[in-house]
């Protein structure tokens, strides 16, 4: 599946032992699963955090790790937009600042930090300092500088849950737009179950650090594998 993710992750963290595996295509495709189901781990050992996992991640057909041919390209190498729950925004930064971090220097990596910006709506952001901003308006920035510099692929961790319901129904919409017009594969971790049926694609359920079953929302409401893949969607129905 060249245009998109390859995951194979394996291995004991803590309390928790990793055996994932899932392909997925060009389309968004939305992790979901309770706390603790390894989630956001696997999200880091993609990203190129030092994990302690083992396996193998390839991103449209280019190979970002690979621990039994000794591959392991840094993250600054894998050319991934990547937002995590904490968001990392530099917070002696402006807005406008940290977005334009991954695109180079100069005026033209600038307009299109401030192009990012305007397209989130949060232009008016630009010379704020994170400290200065709402909970929910540094969940924008981050978002804004994960898409400002085109990477291959985007990794999305919870990216809309410090929104305001009005704010993430509109920022829901423009990232649904957004993915679908750079055509960038992307992995979104939510509990929000609206996420699904708004950014469309398949589907990965976690739980314990396994795949538990992976599908179209169709496909899963209709016929869940487990009991927690049907408690998970029993909302959507």
């Amino acid at each position: 599946m060249s245009e998109g993710w390859r995951v194979e992750l394996r291995g004991r963290l803590g309390a928790l032992t990793v055996d994932v595996s899932f392909e997925a295509g060009g389309d968004p495709t939305v992790i979901i699963g309770p706390n603790g189901a390894g989630k956001t781990t696997v999200l880091r050992a993609i990203a190129g955090a030092r994990t302690g996992l083992e396996g193998r991640v390839v991103l449209r057909g280019r190979t970002l790790m690979d621990t039994a041919a000794g591959i392991f390209r840094p993250p600054e190498d894998r050319r991934i937009g990547y937002v995590p729950q904490g968001l990392g925004l530099f917070p002696h930064l402006s807005a406008l600042d940290n977005v334009a971090f991954g695109c180079g220097r100069g005026a033209e990596a600038r307009e299109r930090a401030r192009e990012v910006l305007r397209r989130l709506d949060i232009e008016a952001l630009a010379d704020r300092l994170p400290h200065a901003m709402s909970g929910g308006e540094r969940q924008r920035v981050a978002l804004a500088r994960a898409l400002a510099i085109e990477p291959e692929g985007l990794l999305l961790d919870e990216p809309l849950s410090a929104l305001d319901v009005g704010k993430r129904r509109q920022t829901r919409a423009l990232l649904a737009q957004h993915l679908q017009a750079a055509e960038r594969p992307a992995l979104v971790v939510t509990h929000d179950l609206r996420d699904l049926l708004v950014l469309g694609g398949e589907i990965v359920v976690l739980d314990e650090g396994r795949v538990a079953q992976r599908g179209s929302v169709e496909a899963l409401a209709r016929k869940p594998a487990t009991e927690l893949v049907a408690e998970l969607l029993e909302p959507l129905g």
